[in-house]
């Protein structure tokens, strides 16, 4: 018998009374849990594993699915229900990180991250979850060897440094490849001021609460939802 944490990232209904849920799990990675009768309204192990709350879950491998045996809540969600913005907005980071996501590989930085998400939705004000969704997104594609590269151009080599907005330069940010192009430079990409950089670059060294307190320009959620774009063609 396996156990391990968990949240749930979708489930599907499967034959008459059944449902397979995919989870991110702390220990395992992403991995699907078939629950005989969860569908049924007397259900024993299906309500743990609704109300986006982080779970514990006992399972056994099979031959073709894991058997979920056993569930119980480690913290519970719920405030999410209470706002419909707050569960879209979840439903659409989880399918994000399903499509990015491969199975059966841990990595105990993406589950981290989920926690955090999770438990920053279930607080945030108005207007916080355009910022949750920027550090979502960049933060899963670094865990997922996908940093892009911030600090030079690509091209010549030169450091980009942090200029007096007075003096803030245009620079080329090539999504598809994950490079910065400096304004000497002839290249490809979206034009991105450097205190937009600025912001970009924190994501990789600050934690969410903080990046909740500064300030994230139109341009940067442009270039963030741009760049989400750009991933999911490539899948």
């Amino acid at each position: 018998m396996l156990k391990t944490s968990a949240f749930v990232i979708k489930k599907n209904d499967y034959r008459e009374f059944d449902r397979i849920y995919t989870v991110y799990a702390q220990d395992f990675g992403k991995i699907s849990l078939l629950v005989r009768g969860a569908r049924r309204i007397k259900s024993k192990l299906a309500p743990y594993l609704e109300n986006f709350g982080e779970v514990r879950v006992n399972f056994a491998k099979g031959k073709i699915f894991n058997h979920l045996s056993g569930a119980g809540i480690l913290k519970d969600n719920k405030i999410l229900l209470k706002d419909l913005e707050k569960i879209n907005f979840i439903y659409d980071c989880l399918s994000f990180a399903d499509k990015l996501i491969k199975s059966d590989e841990a990595d105990n930085k993406i589950y981290n991250l989920l926690k955090e998400v999770f438990n920053a939705v279930g607080l945030a004000e108005k207007g916080d979850l355009y910022k949750i969704n920027i550090y979502f997104f960049w933060r899963l594609v670094d865990f997922l060897g996908y940093r892009p590269q911030l600090d030079e151009c690509a091209l010549c080599g030169k450091i980009i440094g942090r200029q007096p907005a007075a003096n803030s330069r245009q620079l080329l940010f090539n999504i598809t490849d994950n490079i910065i192009i400096c304004s000497d430079c002839a290249g490809n990409g979206l034009l991105i001021k450097e205190d937009t950089l600025d912001n970009l670059r924190k994501i990789f060294r600050i934690g969410l609460g903080e990046f909740l307190r500064t300030d994230a320009s139109r341009e940067l959620i442009s270039i963030t939802e741009k760049a989400k774009q750009i991933k999911l063609s490539e899948l």
